[in-house]
């Protein structure tokens, strides 16, 4: 009901600083309702139409600090606050742009400790893995050394025959 009436009004109002008075309310009337997509819509059609309207800047501004855009929401607040008279409410979003600021500072600061923190690890993990492959080629070549050398040690095939000890061969007729 309040949205056919704020259309209606829209339609019949000529002056474009009403109509954007009339768009902020009809973007109100959306957001209430959950439907920020059209809500911004209305509120892009109010500034369009009234750039000197506070409330459409802090509406967008809270919509971004909703979907977590930061930027567009500081941003949208900073006109807010050159736009709005009311000193206890700049007050109020100063000091909100200041916490939302500092947030992604910290943000920004934590993601970098991460990144390096995960390089750092990367690192790690290839020093072992070079460390487990030089190991491994170090065994492999001493095995094949020690191959080596028993292979020069025997001269025939005689050499790897084993001998019977006269001993075997006594208890060898007792069978």
């Amino acid at each position: 009901e309040a949205i056919r009436a704020c259309r209606t009004a829209i339609n019949l109002e000529k002056s474009d600083e009403k109509k954007g008075e009339y768009y902020y309310n009809l973007g109100t009337f959306y957001y209430n309702m959950g439907v920020t997509d059209v809500a911004v819509s209305m509120y892009d059609k109010s500034i369009a139409l009234n750039t000197m309207l506070a409330q459409p800047y802090y509406m967008l501004g809270l919509i971004n600090f909703d979907k977590k855009d930061f930027d567009q929401c500081i941003s949208y607040w900073t006109q807010y606050m050159s736009l709005c008279e009311n000193d206890i409410k700049r007050a109020k979003i100063r000091e909100a742009i200041g916490k939302i600021q500092r947030y992604k500072e910290a943000e920004a600061e934590r993601i970098e400790q991460e990144r390096r923190q995960a390089e750092e690890e990367a690192e790690r993990k290839r020093i072992a893995a070079e460390e487990a492959k030089r190991r491994q080629e170090e065994y492999l070549q001493n095995l094949k050394d020690e191959l080596s050398d028993t292979n020069k040690e025997a001269t025939n095939l005689s050499d790897y025959k084993i001998e019977e000890s006269v001993e075997e061969a006594e208890f060898e007729g007792l069978d």
